[in-house]
């Protein structure tokens, strides 16, 4: 599988919250699974740089400049919006200019990273709620902005657009829907992996000073202030007690930066020390030196620094507002409090802090849940789970934006009723790939070109006849197999006819169906040996196609006879749209298409006359082909947004080919029906 991850944050370089520890966790044990994993990762300022690390793909980048658009939010005081527009459209270009065909990509509800993804909606994606901006700005006891209102709705459309939101804890879940974020979003909860290995040798929790650690933002939804509180508390009993703050200061309180409010409040507790913030690789270190972790926050949707302290061996304090809780409560690695309240944490770091045998004992059962419910192997293929879901939701999703295609292949043709299980699944192949429809048109026009003939006009069905498909088009000649023809399928190339194979064996129609790897000007059969010899799309790549409708002529049995379909002479694409290909693409791929040639009615029945074969019957048809051209439409037909429009313009053009029969003499193909001469009675 090929998954794409889009945040900042990834450690080193960028970003050293929450975020960019799960994904310095996530992505290498995906990608030790086998599958290939790219992190692309956009910040103003960023160098260009592009390498591999632990088997990721990594891609970092600086921010798309949009000339005045800054600015103008500047003015506008929408700095917030802007920044997550900038990150949204960088991030999509960043994507687009890998040219890699990701099968699924996960973004994060910050920063409104994925907006443009979900806009345009090519590929399924899946979101994953860290804390959405409204809930950060509740418990900070932040004022609401129009800046955050729009730079809220922003990240909401990014998520609820995605085919999967997934989040670490049903606190943050019950937290959403309360607000009102995402009140129908069904939210999957995975907890983040912790790859313990990276912290199994960090000396055991005696072996520290009695200090607690308060690691995070200085900032009103942690709340350090309680861990000032509950140290003034526990100083009375144990004075050798200590508090490190470390982490930078976030919002303001009382006039003062959060982080010198804290201090100052410090003051006349003593034995508190202040850090800045530290690089992640400096994480073990600041573990060993303390016996315990606090994290007294109002809210916290999971608290990833919790669980990093617990595979060091260090029992956890939180409160019963933190995701967290939900793994620490049931293990016993430690305590879990209600927020607001110093009293209680101080009663029960007081234990922890005194008896270093008792911070061992809860240290240790931290270690082992950590490596048992947390392992990175283990949450890699919950999230592949999930990953599968994604893909599969996104397919239902295209499917859905339409339903049938009675015109382009009506229920009966003539005498032949259409086998429901082709019907059903050639439907269902162009509701997921929508250029099928192609053969859809194909089919009927084969068939109504058969039913001309007096060999196959009143028959029900083709038991008992042997059909040959010079060329290989299988969509349609699974039909006629389903229709009951023995059919061979010959080409020089195995492509085409390898996805026959495949049809045949979803239809369980494989004893009707046979594959002949040859040369088209020199069959490989007898003469006299098949009922049809049909091919579409084949002849106008060739010099000299009449030697290939001779070959198909030879084949024929007496009665048998023969179908060709090309491209129609008066069509755009014949006209100008091949040309202009011509000249664009380079390669094997267009080299070849760049022979193509395209048929008058006159034209094609003079070359059915140049092989030898009379023409009974001449159609023109596929309309919608004509007007949507497939190399202009198909790269647009992989995003959402437009998906249900241009298929819902498929479906009334097929109308209208049907209801205004004129317009068939725009169609895109020129198909025509013939026999031997020395076979037709009008020779």
């Amino acid at each position: 599988m090929k998954i794409l991850f889009v945040s900042i944050e990834y450690p080193p370089e960028s970003g050293g919250g929450g975020i960019g520890s799960y994904l310095s966790d996530m992505a290498p044990a995906l990608a030790a699974e086998g599958h290939e994993v790219h992190v692309i990762s956009c910040l103003d300022g960023q160098p260009y740089r592009d390498y591999v690390e632990e088997k990721v793909h990594l891609h970092r980048r600086g921010f798309i400049r949009i000339p005045g658009f800054v600015r103008l939010c500047h003015l506008l005081h929408m700095s917030g919006l802007a920044w997550r527009i900038q990150t949204g459209l960088s991030a999509y270009v960043a994507y687009r200019r890998l040219g890699v065909s990701f099968d699924v990509i996960e973004h994060p509800d910050w920063g409104a990273e994925g907006w443009v993804f979900t806009v345009l909606h090519a590929k399924p994606l899946v979101a994953h709620l860290h804390t959405p901006l409204p809930l950060i700005r509740i418990h900070n006891k932040q004022k609401a902005t129009i800046d955050d209102y729009f730079s809220s709705h922003l990240e909401r459309l990014a998520v609820e657009r995605s085919e999967i939101v997934t989040t670490t804890s049903q606190i943050l879940v019950n937290a959403v829907k309360a607000l009102g974020w995402l009140p129908q979003s069904n939210i999957q909860i995975i907890p983040y992996p912790i790859d313990w290995r990276k912290w199994g040798d960090i000396p055991a929790p005696s072996k520290a000073p009695p200090v607690a650690l308060f690691l995070g933002r200085l900032e009103h939804r942690k709340a350090p202030e309680m861990l000032v509180e509950a140290l003034s508390i526990i100083r009375n009993e144990l004075p050798q007690a200590q508090a490190l703050f470390i982490g930078r200061s976030n919002g303001k309180r009382d006039g003062l930066d959060y982080g010198e409010w804290v201090q100052k409040l410090a003051v006349n507790t003593g034995n508190c020390q202040f850090k800045s913030q530290v690089p992640r690789q400096g994480l073990a270190q600041c573990f060993e030196n303390v016996r315990v972790l606090t994290m007294p926050s109002w809210f916290e949707s999971y608290g990833l620094v919790s669980v990093e302290a617990m595979a060091s061996g260090r029992p956890v304090i939180v409160t019963n507002t933190s995701g967290v809780a939900e793994l620490i409560k049931p293990t016993r690695a430690g305590y879990v409090i209600s927020p607001g309240d110093p009293k209680a944490l101080a009663k029960s770091l007081l234990p922890i802090l005194r008896d270093p045998l008792l911070a061992d004992e809860m240290g240790d059962r931290g270690k082992a849940a950590v490596r048992i419910q947390l392992d990175p192997k283990k949450i890699a293929a919950q999230r592949e789970q999930i990953y599968e879901q994604a893909i599969a939701e996104f397919d239902n999703r295209l499917k859905a934006k339409t339903r049938g295609f009675v015109y382009a292949i009506p229920e009966r043709v003539g005498a032949f009723y259409i086998p429901k299980k082709w019907r059903n699944w050639a439907i269902s192949e162009v509701l997921h790939t929508p250029w099928k429809h192609f053969y859809l048109s194909t089919a009927r026009q084969l068939l109504e070109l058969m039913i001309q003939d007096p060999s196959f006009s009143q028959r029900r069905d083709l038991n008992g006849l042997r059909i040959l498909d010079v060329g290989c088009t299988p969509a349609v000649t699974i039909l006629l197999a389903c229709l009951g023809a023995d059919v061979v399928m010959l080409d020089i190339d195995t492509t085409e006819m390898e996805k026959g194979f495949k049809y045949s064996q979803l239809l369980g129609i494989e004893d009707r169906f046979s594959g002949v790897n040859a040369d088209a000007f020199t069959l490989p059969f007898e003469s006299n040996r098949f009922d049809l010899v049909w091919n579409s799309g084949f002849l106008e790549h060739f010099d000299t196609p009449h030697s290939i409708l001779k070959e198909m002529g030879r084949v024929l049995r007496p009665r048998g006879v023969v179908i060709a379909l090309v491209p129609n002479r008066w069509t755009p694409h014949s006209v100008w749209i091949r040309e202009r290909l011509r000249k664009k693409r380079k390669g094997y791929y267009w080299d070849f298409m760049g022979r193509e040639r395209s048929y008058s009615k006159y034209q094609l029945a003079k070359l059915f006359w140049d092989a030898g074969i009379f023409v009974n019957a001449i159609s023109v048809a596929n309309l919608r082909r004509t007007v949507l051209d497939d190399s202009l439409l198909l790269p647009l037909l992989d995003r959402m947004i437009i998906r249900g429009f241009l298929v819902r313009l498929m479906r009334w053009i097929d109308h209208l080919e049907h209801s205004l029969p004129f317009l068939s003499y725009f169609g895109f193909m020129v198909g025509a029906m013939g026999k031997p001469m020395k076979d037709n009675k009008l020779r």
